[in-house]
């Protein structure tokens, strides 16, 4: 299984940056993982296509807003797995016949081709998933945005990478809906499992922190083997 980082940023890009969007491959099934700003062009960049599923972990705008010029794109209708809710992005994916929205929901497992994606309910503002996705041989969890919650440590322990928001440097991190550096360090130590770091404040980049603690930051345009 591979995963493509798109888009690290939120909740707007730095200067050639893109916001939260990510390609999960393993044999002939490509899922894109959320479609920030920048989305379309890097993924026609790194698998010469236009998507054919999406996986939404929330409706903000830095996780959805290259649906839109996709929906221009477009040629036949493209299934995108969302939260149901008030939100403005879900009522317009809701009523573009290019896009077939699927509810996702706490505890739902759904087999996209040949990966198989289990989702949980998370703490942020609005309804939002994270998602552990395997292919049988390994196994990835990707928090979406969140604050701190014991549940993801349940979740990531038996896993090969976890993708995590914790874009904030510890000192920035108070009141905001996500996790912190040290937070994201707190559930690598718990589990032992491999941290990448993603959702990174173009203003508060965590890189110094995250490398003082010996946690990876998520690069662009960089392919994760898992």
């Amino acid at each position: 299984m591979k995963l493509a980082i798109l888009g690290k940023y939120g909740p707007y890009p730095a200067a050639d940056g893109g916001t939260s969007s990510y390609l999960i491959e393993s044999g002939k099934t490509c899922v894109s993982l959320d479609f920030g700003s920048g989305a379309l062009g890097k993924t026609l960049k790194v698998t010469g296509k236009l998507p054919e599923i999406i996986v939404l972990s929330h409706n903000h705008f830095d996780h959805t807003s290259d649906l839109f010029p996709l929906s221009y794109a477009l040629k036949k209708p493209v299934r995108v797995y969302m939260p149901f809710d008030d939100s403005p992005v879900c009522d317009i994916i809701s009523t573009l016949p290019i896009f077939e929205p699927v509810k996702i929901s706490d505890g739902m497992t759904e087999k996209i081709g040949c990966l198989t994606f289990e989702f949980v309910r998370l703490p942020h503002p609005i309804e939002s998933y994270g998602m552990e996705i395997s292919d049988g041989k390994s196994s990835l969890f990707y928090s979406g945005d969140t604050v701190y919650d014991d549940i993801i440590a349940e979740k990531i322990r038996d896993c090969s990478l976890a993708l995590l928001d914790a874009s904030q440097p510890t000192e920035s991190a108070l009141d905001k809906p996500h996790m912190s550096v040290k937070e994201a360090k707190t559930l690598s130590d718990k589990t032992g499992t491999r941290v990448l770091l993603t959702h990174v404040h173009p203003e508060f980049s965590p890189e110094r922190e995250a490398k003082h603690l010996g946690l990876e930051l998520a690069e662009e345009m960089k392919v994760y083997e898992i």
